[in-house]
């Protein structure tokens, strides 16, 4: 089943009249496949080269559409199917038949058919069917063979989907750059078919795969081989997939000098910072007890890596934001972020202490955030970067 949140209800096919604006319009259409060659001949010698022959009728009646057209060699009078119209007015129609353009049949004979010449239509590829043979675009059988190939011959996960289906699908639906989500993600065969996809058009698309922890059979291949989780399964899937993708590249730079081949993985846990909880008690001693526990924030053993990255969201960083180590702070381990969706830059330092020499040297704009720990600052230190930028404490 598929769906669309802003469905083109026109112009959803691409051709000469709309090719201008087709792939700019704020609504979702299939896009166009490749068209395919091995479909077109040139059976007369046409000097226009390979062509084949499309039916002269449309959908709907309009009487301006509507009107006799006779067989040059039968004289037979056609007109067009119930409820149809002919593609074209009457005057047109007889250019296309003076250029060559109109024919009957391959002896002539029957009702009148387009020659459409490959060469003018390529651009425009063709509309893909709603069939999807398994011949060609693959089985359960066939996702369980690519399974295998990864995993030692064993295939840990049950029905997974061919590749070659889902690359169809992707090439219908997606442009270079664009996001998918699977909040289904089983074996991660999407985000196999993404990597795969981007590495065969040179695209840009990326992938965003989510599975609950959802456990597997006690008596399963997949349990027998170690994995408790369906989402380890698919873990390990692009893990592989990656691995292999990489062994390809190796000396091969020329041919995918942009491929990105990265990932990230997360799992959904409690926040690194305490919740508050209300005070409800009068007694003095066990008020100062829990004020003197909230002078810091954070949960016990809490680690810089998964802070950080609730810093970045809390921030409004994407995940999958540039994080770069600055290795010119040699006192202090400083963190810079970077993504395309803000202006500013965020910079992380989650240090005990920040030392002088770094407060001197980070080069910070106004509207830049330094996110540090509030016990790693001094009150002068603080004083001073918050007149240089948006200084956040934990």
């Amino acid at each position: 089943m598929c769906y669309a949140k802003n469905w083109r209800a026109s112009e959803r096919r691409l051709k000469e009249t709309n090719a201008e604006e087709w792939y700019s319009l704020p609504s979702f259409a299939a896009y166009p496949l490749p068209l395919d060659p091995d479909r077109f001949s040139n059976p007369d010698n046409d000097s226009r080269g390979p062509w084949k022959a499309d039916p002269f009728d449309a959908p709907n009646i309009r009487p301006n559409l509507t009107y006799t057209i006779v067989n040059p060699k039968t004289g037979e009078e056609h007109w067009p199917p119930a409820g149809r119209h002919w593609r074209m007015e009457e005057p047109k129609y007889k250019e296309l038949l003076a250029d060559n353009r109109i024919i009957f049949g391959r002896t002539g004979d029957s009702r009148p058919q387009l020659k459409v010449f490959y060469n003018e239509k390529k651009d425009y590829g063709e509309v893909q069917t709603s069939w999807f043979s398994g011949d060609v675009y693959g089985t359960t059988t066939s996702g369980t063979r690519e399974l295998q190939e990864l995993f030692g011959g064993k295939a840990p996960f049950d029905t997974p989907k061919p590749t070659s289906l889902l690359k169809a699908l992707l090439r219908m639906a997606t442009r270079d750059n664009d996001m998918i989500l699977d909040f289904f993600a089983g074996s991660c065969s999407i985000a196999h078919a993404v990597l795969v996809q981007n590495r065969e058009d040179s695209g840009n698309r990326r992938f965003i795969c989510v599975q609950l922890q959802e456990s597997v059979r006690s008596d399963s291949l997949a349990y027998q081989e170690g994995y408790r989780f369906v989402s380890e399964i698919g873990k390990e899937r692009i893990r592989r997939v990656i691995k292999v993708m990489k062994k390809e590249k190796k000396g091969r730079l020329d041919f995918y000098p942009k491929e990105d081949l990265g990932c990230k993985c997360y799992l959904l846990d409690k926040s690194n910072y305490m919740d508050w909880q209300p005070v409800i008690e009068r007694d003095t001693a066990q008020l100062e007890l829990r004020f003197k526990h909230a002078e810091t924030p954070l949960i016990e053993g809490w680690k810089p890596e998964n802070l950080l990255i609730e810093i970045l969201l809390m921030q409004g960083y994407p995940l999958d934001s540039q994080v770069r180590e600055m290795p010119e702070f040699k006192a202090n381990c400083l963190l810079e972020v970077s993504s395309e969706f803000c202006a500013h830059q965020l910079y992380v330092c989650l240090d005990k202490q920040i030392k002088p020499e770094t407060i001197t040297a980070i080069k910070l704009r106004p509207e830049d955030i330094l996110v540090c720990l509030d016990s790693a600052l001094s009150d002068e230190a603080k004083i001073t970067l918050s007149d240089r930028c948006n200084l956040k404490v934990i």
